[in-house]
């Protein structure tokens, strides 16, 4: 193997081979499940929602909910009875939200989840009225995506105290976390339901945005052992 690994770089470590290697690397990635985010199939959400839950009527969280639609689709496809619990800080988003939303069974808060109670200026596009990319992290707008920014200020409230002031008393069967480099802080202030394992199933996304949140993978790891 050592010597196949020599020959290779004798033959192809060159500045020619550079795009061609990194085309492969990409592919190779994608290949593995990673940056399939072009809809919930291509990504495997569609695969892991439908498998969450034997009940009919599970109950799940969906934290930073903006243009949601074909989640919501896809939750209703699979449970037509579920509960869903939606919370989005961002006024625009969050009133787009209730404007389109039909259905009884969900349940929509402006408000957004961390680790702490508390009010924070939530970041988003200038120029846009609202966008998946709002983020308490200012550089995920301005290095991320090159563009200036508005601000919102936002209420922030933990999970453990949402779940026992609105007294729901189920397991959660799946929580869904999207908030542009806030997950784990979503994720700390929920760490009673945590401890009690009331928390069946959980999706966050990582990505770029942990760079300006310094969040490694790692941090997520200690903190959800087993």
């Amino acid at each position: 193997m050592k010597l196949l690994e020599k020959i290779f770089e004798t033959l192809f470590v060159r500045k020619p081979f550079y795009r061609l290697f990194q085309y492969l690397y990409v592919a190779s990635l994608k290949g593995m499940g990673y940056l399939n985010y072009r809809d919930m199939h291509s990504s495997g959400e569609d695969y892991v929602l439908a498998i969450i839950s034997k009940k009919i009527n599970p109950l799940i969280l969906d934290v930073g909910a903006a243009d949601n639609a074909e989640f919501l689709q896809k939750v209703y496809k699979h449970y037509p009875q579920a509960e869903v619990y939606e919370f989005e800080p961002n006024p625009l988003s969050y009133r787009d939200l209730v404007t389109k939303n039909k259905n009884k069974q969900v349940h929509i808060f402006q408000l957004g989840l961390g680790e702490k109670k508390g009010k924070v200026k939530l970041y988003d596009y200038d120029q846009s009225k609202s966008t998946q990319h709002a983020s308490i992290y200012k550089d995920n707008i301005i290095e991320s995506h090159k563009a200036n920014t508005k601000s919102h200020i936002i209420d922030i409230q933990t999970l453990d105290n949402f779940i026992k002031e609105s007294k729901i008393k189920n397991e959660i069967d799946f929580l869904k976390i999207d908030t542009e480099g806030s997950e784990i802080a979503v994720l700390k202030g929920a760490i009673n339901l945590l401890t009690k394992r009331r928390i069946k199933h959980i999706q966050f996304e990582f990505n770029e945005m942990n760079v300006y949140s310094r969040v490694f993978i790692r941090d997520f790891l200690e903190l959800l052992p087993n």
